[in-house]
């Protein structure tokens, strides 16, 4: 008899990188209700109660997604036509979250879920991509200074 396979119960994680804070959220649900249901408002704050009813119109939500492919919904028109179609670039509002990503948030926003901090610039993809490659060859033997400096 053969057995089904078992279905992944796990809910998709989003990491909020400057505010320090993740949520697990059902499959379909944009960034921008995940930011939302944690108390992070994801819009800048010279856009706050001026902005499009989350249909991907004003661009105030612009976030930075970090994810494997499959990970979010495509970019659609609106996000391509706003700015957000390129590398990591999403409208939280249109981004639907699938799986675990991270997502940085743009300055501003009701002050980030009360912490009254400035945030970094938003990472460019061949920052972190450098970030994540491995530091050389661990099996190679060290410089002749190191060296030196082992033995005394």
């Amino acid at each position: 008899m053969h057995t089904p396979p078992i279905l992944a119960l796990t809910l998709p994680r989003v990491v909020f990188v400057h505010e320090n804070q993740a949520v697990e959220v059902p499959r379909g649900t944009s960034v921008r209700k995940a930011a939302l249901s944690i108390g992070i408002e994801p819009n800048r704050d010279f856009a706050l109660g001026v902005h499009c009813p989350d249909i991907g119109l004003c661009g105030q939500c612009l976030v930075h997604v970090r994810a494997k492919p499959g990970a979010t919904n495509e970019r659609n028109l609106r996000e391509r036509l706003l700015g957000a179609g390129r590398g990591w670039s999403r409208l939280a509002c249109q981004a639907i979250v699938l799986d675990d990503i991270e997502v940085w948030t743009q300055r501003g926003g009701n002050l980030r879920a009360g912490l009254d901090r400035e945030l970094l610039p938003a990472p460019r993809p061949s920052e972190l991509l450098k970030k994540d490659e491995p530091a050389g060859d661990a099996g190679a033997a060290p410089a002749a200074d190191e060296e030196a400096a082992a033995d005394g």
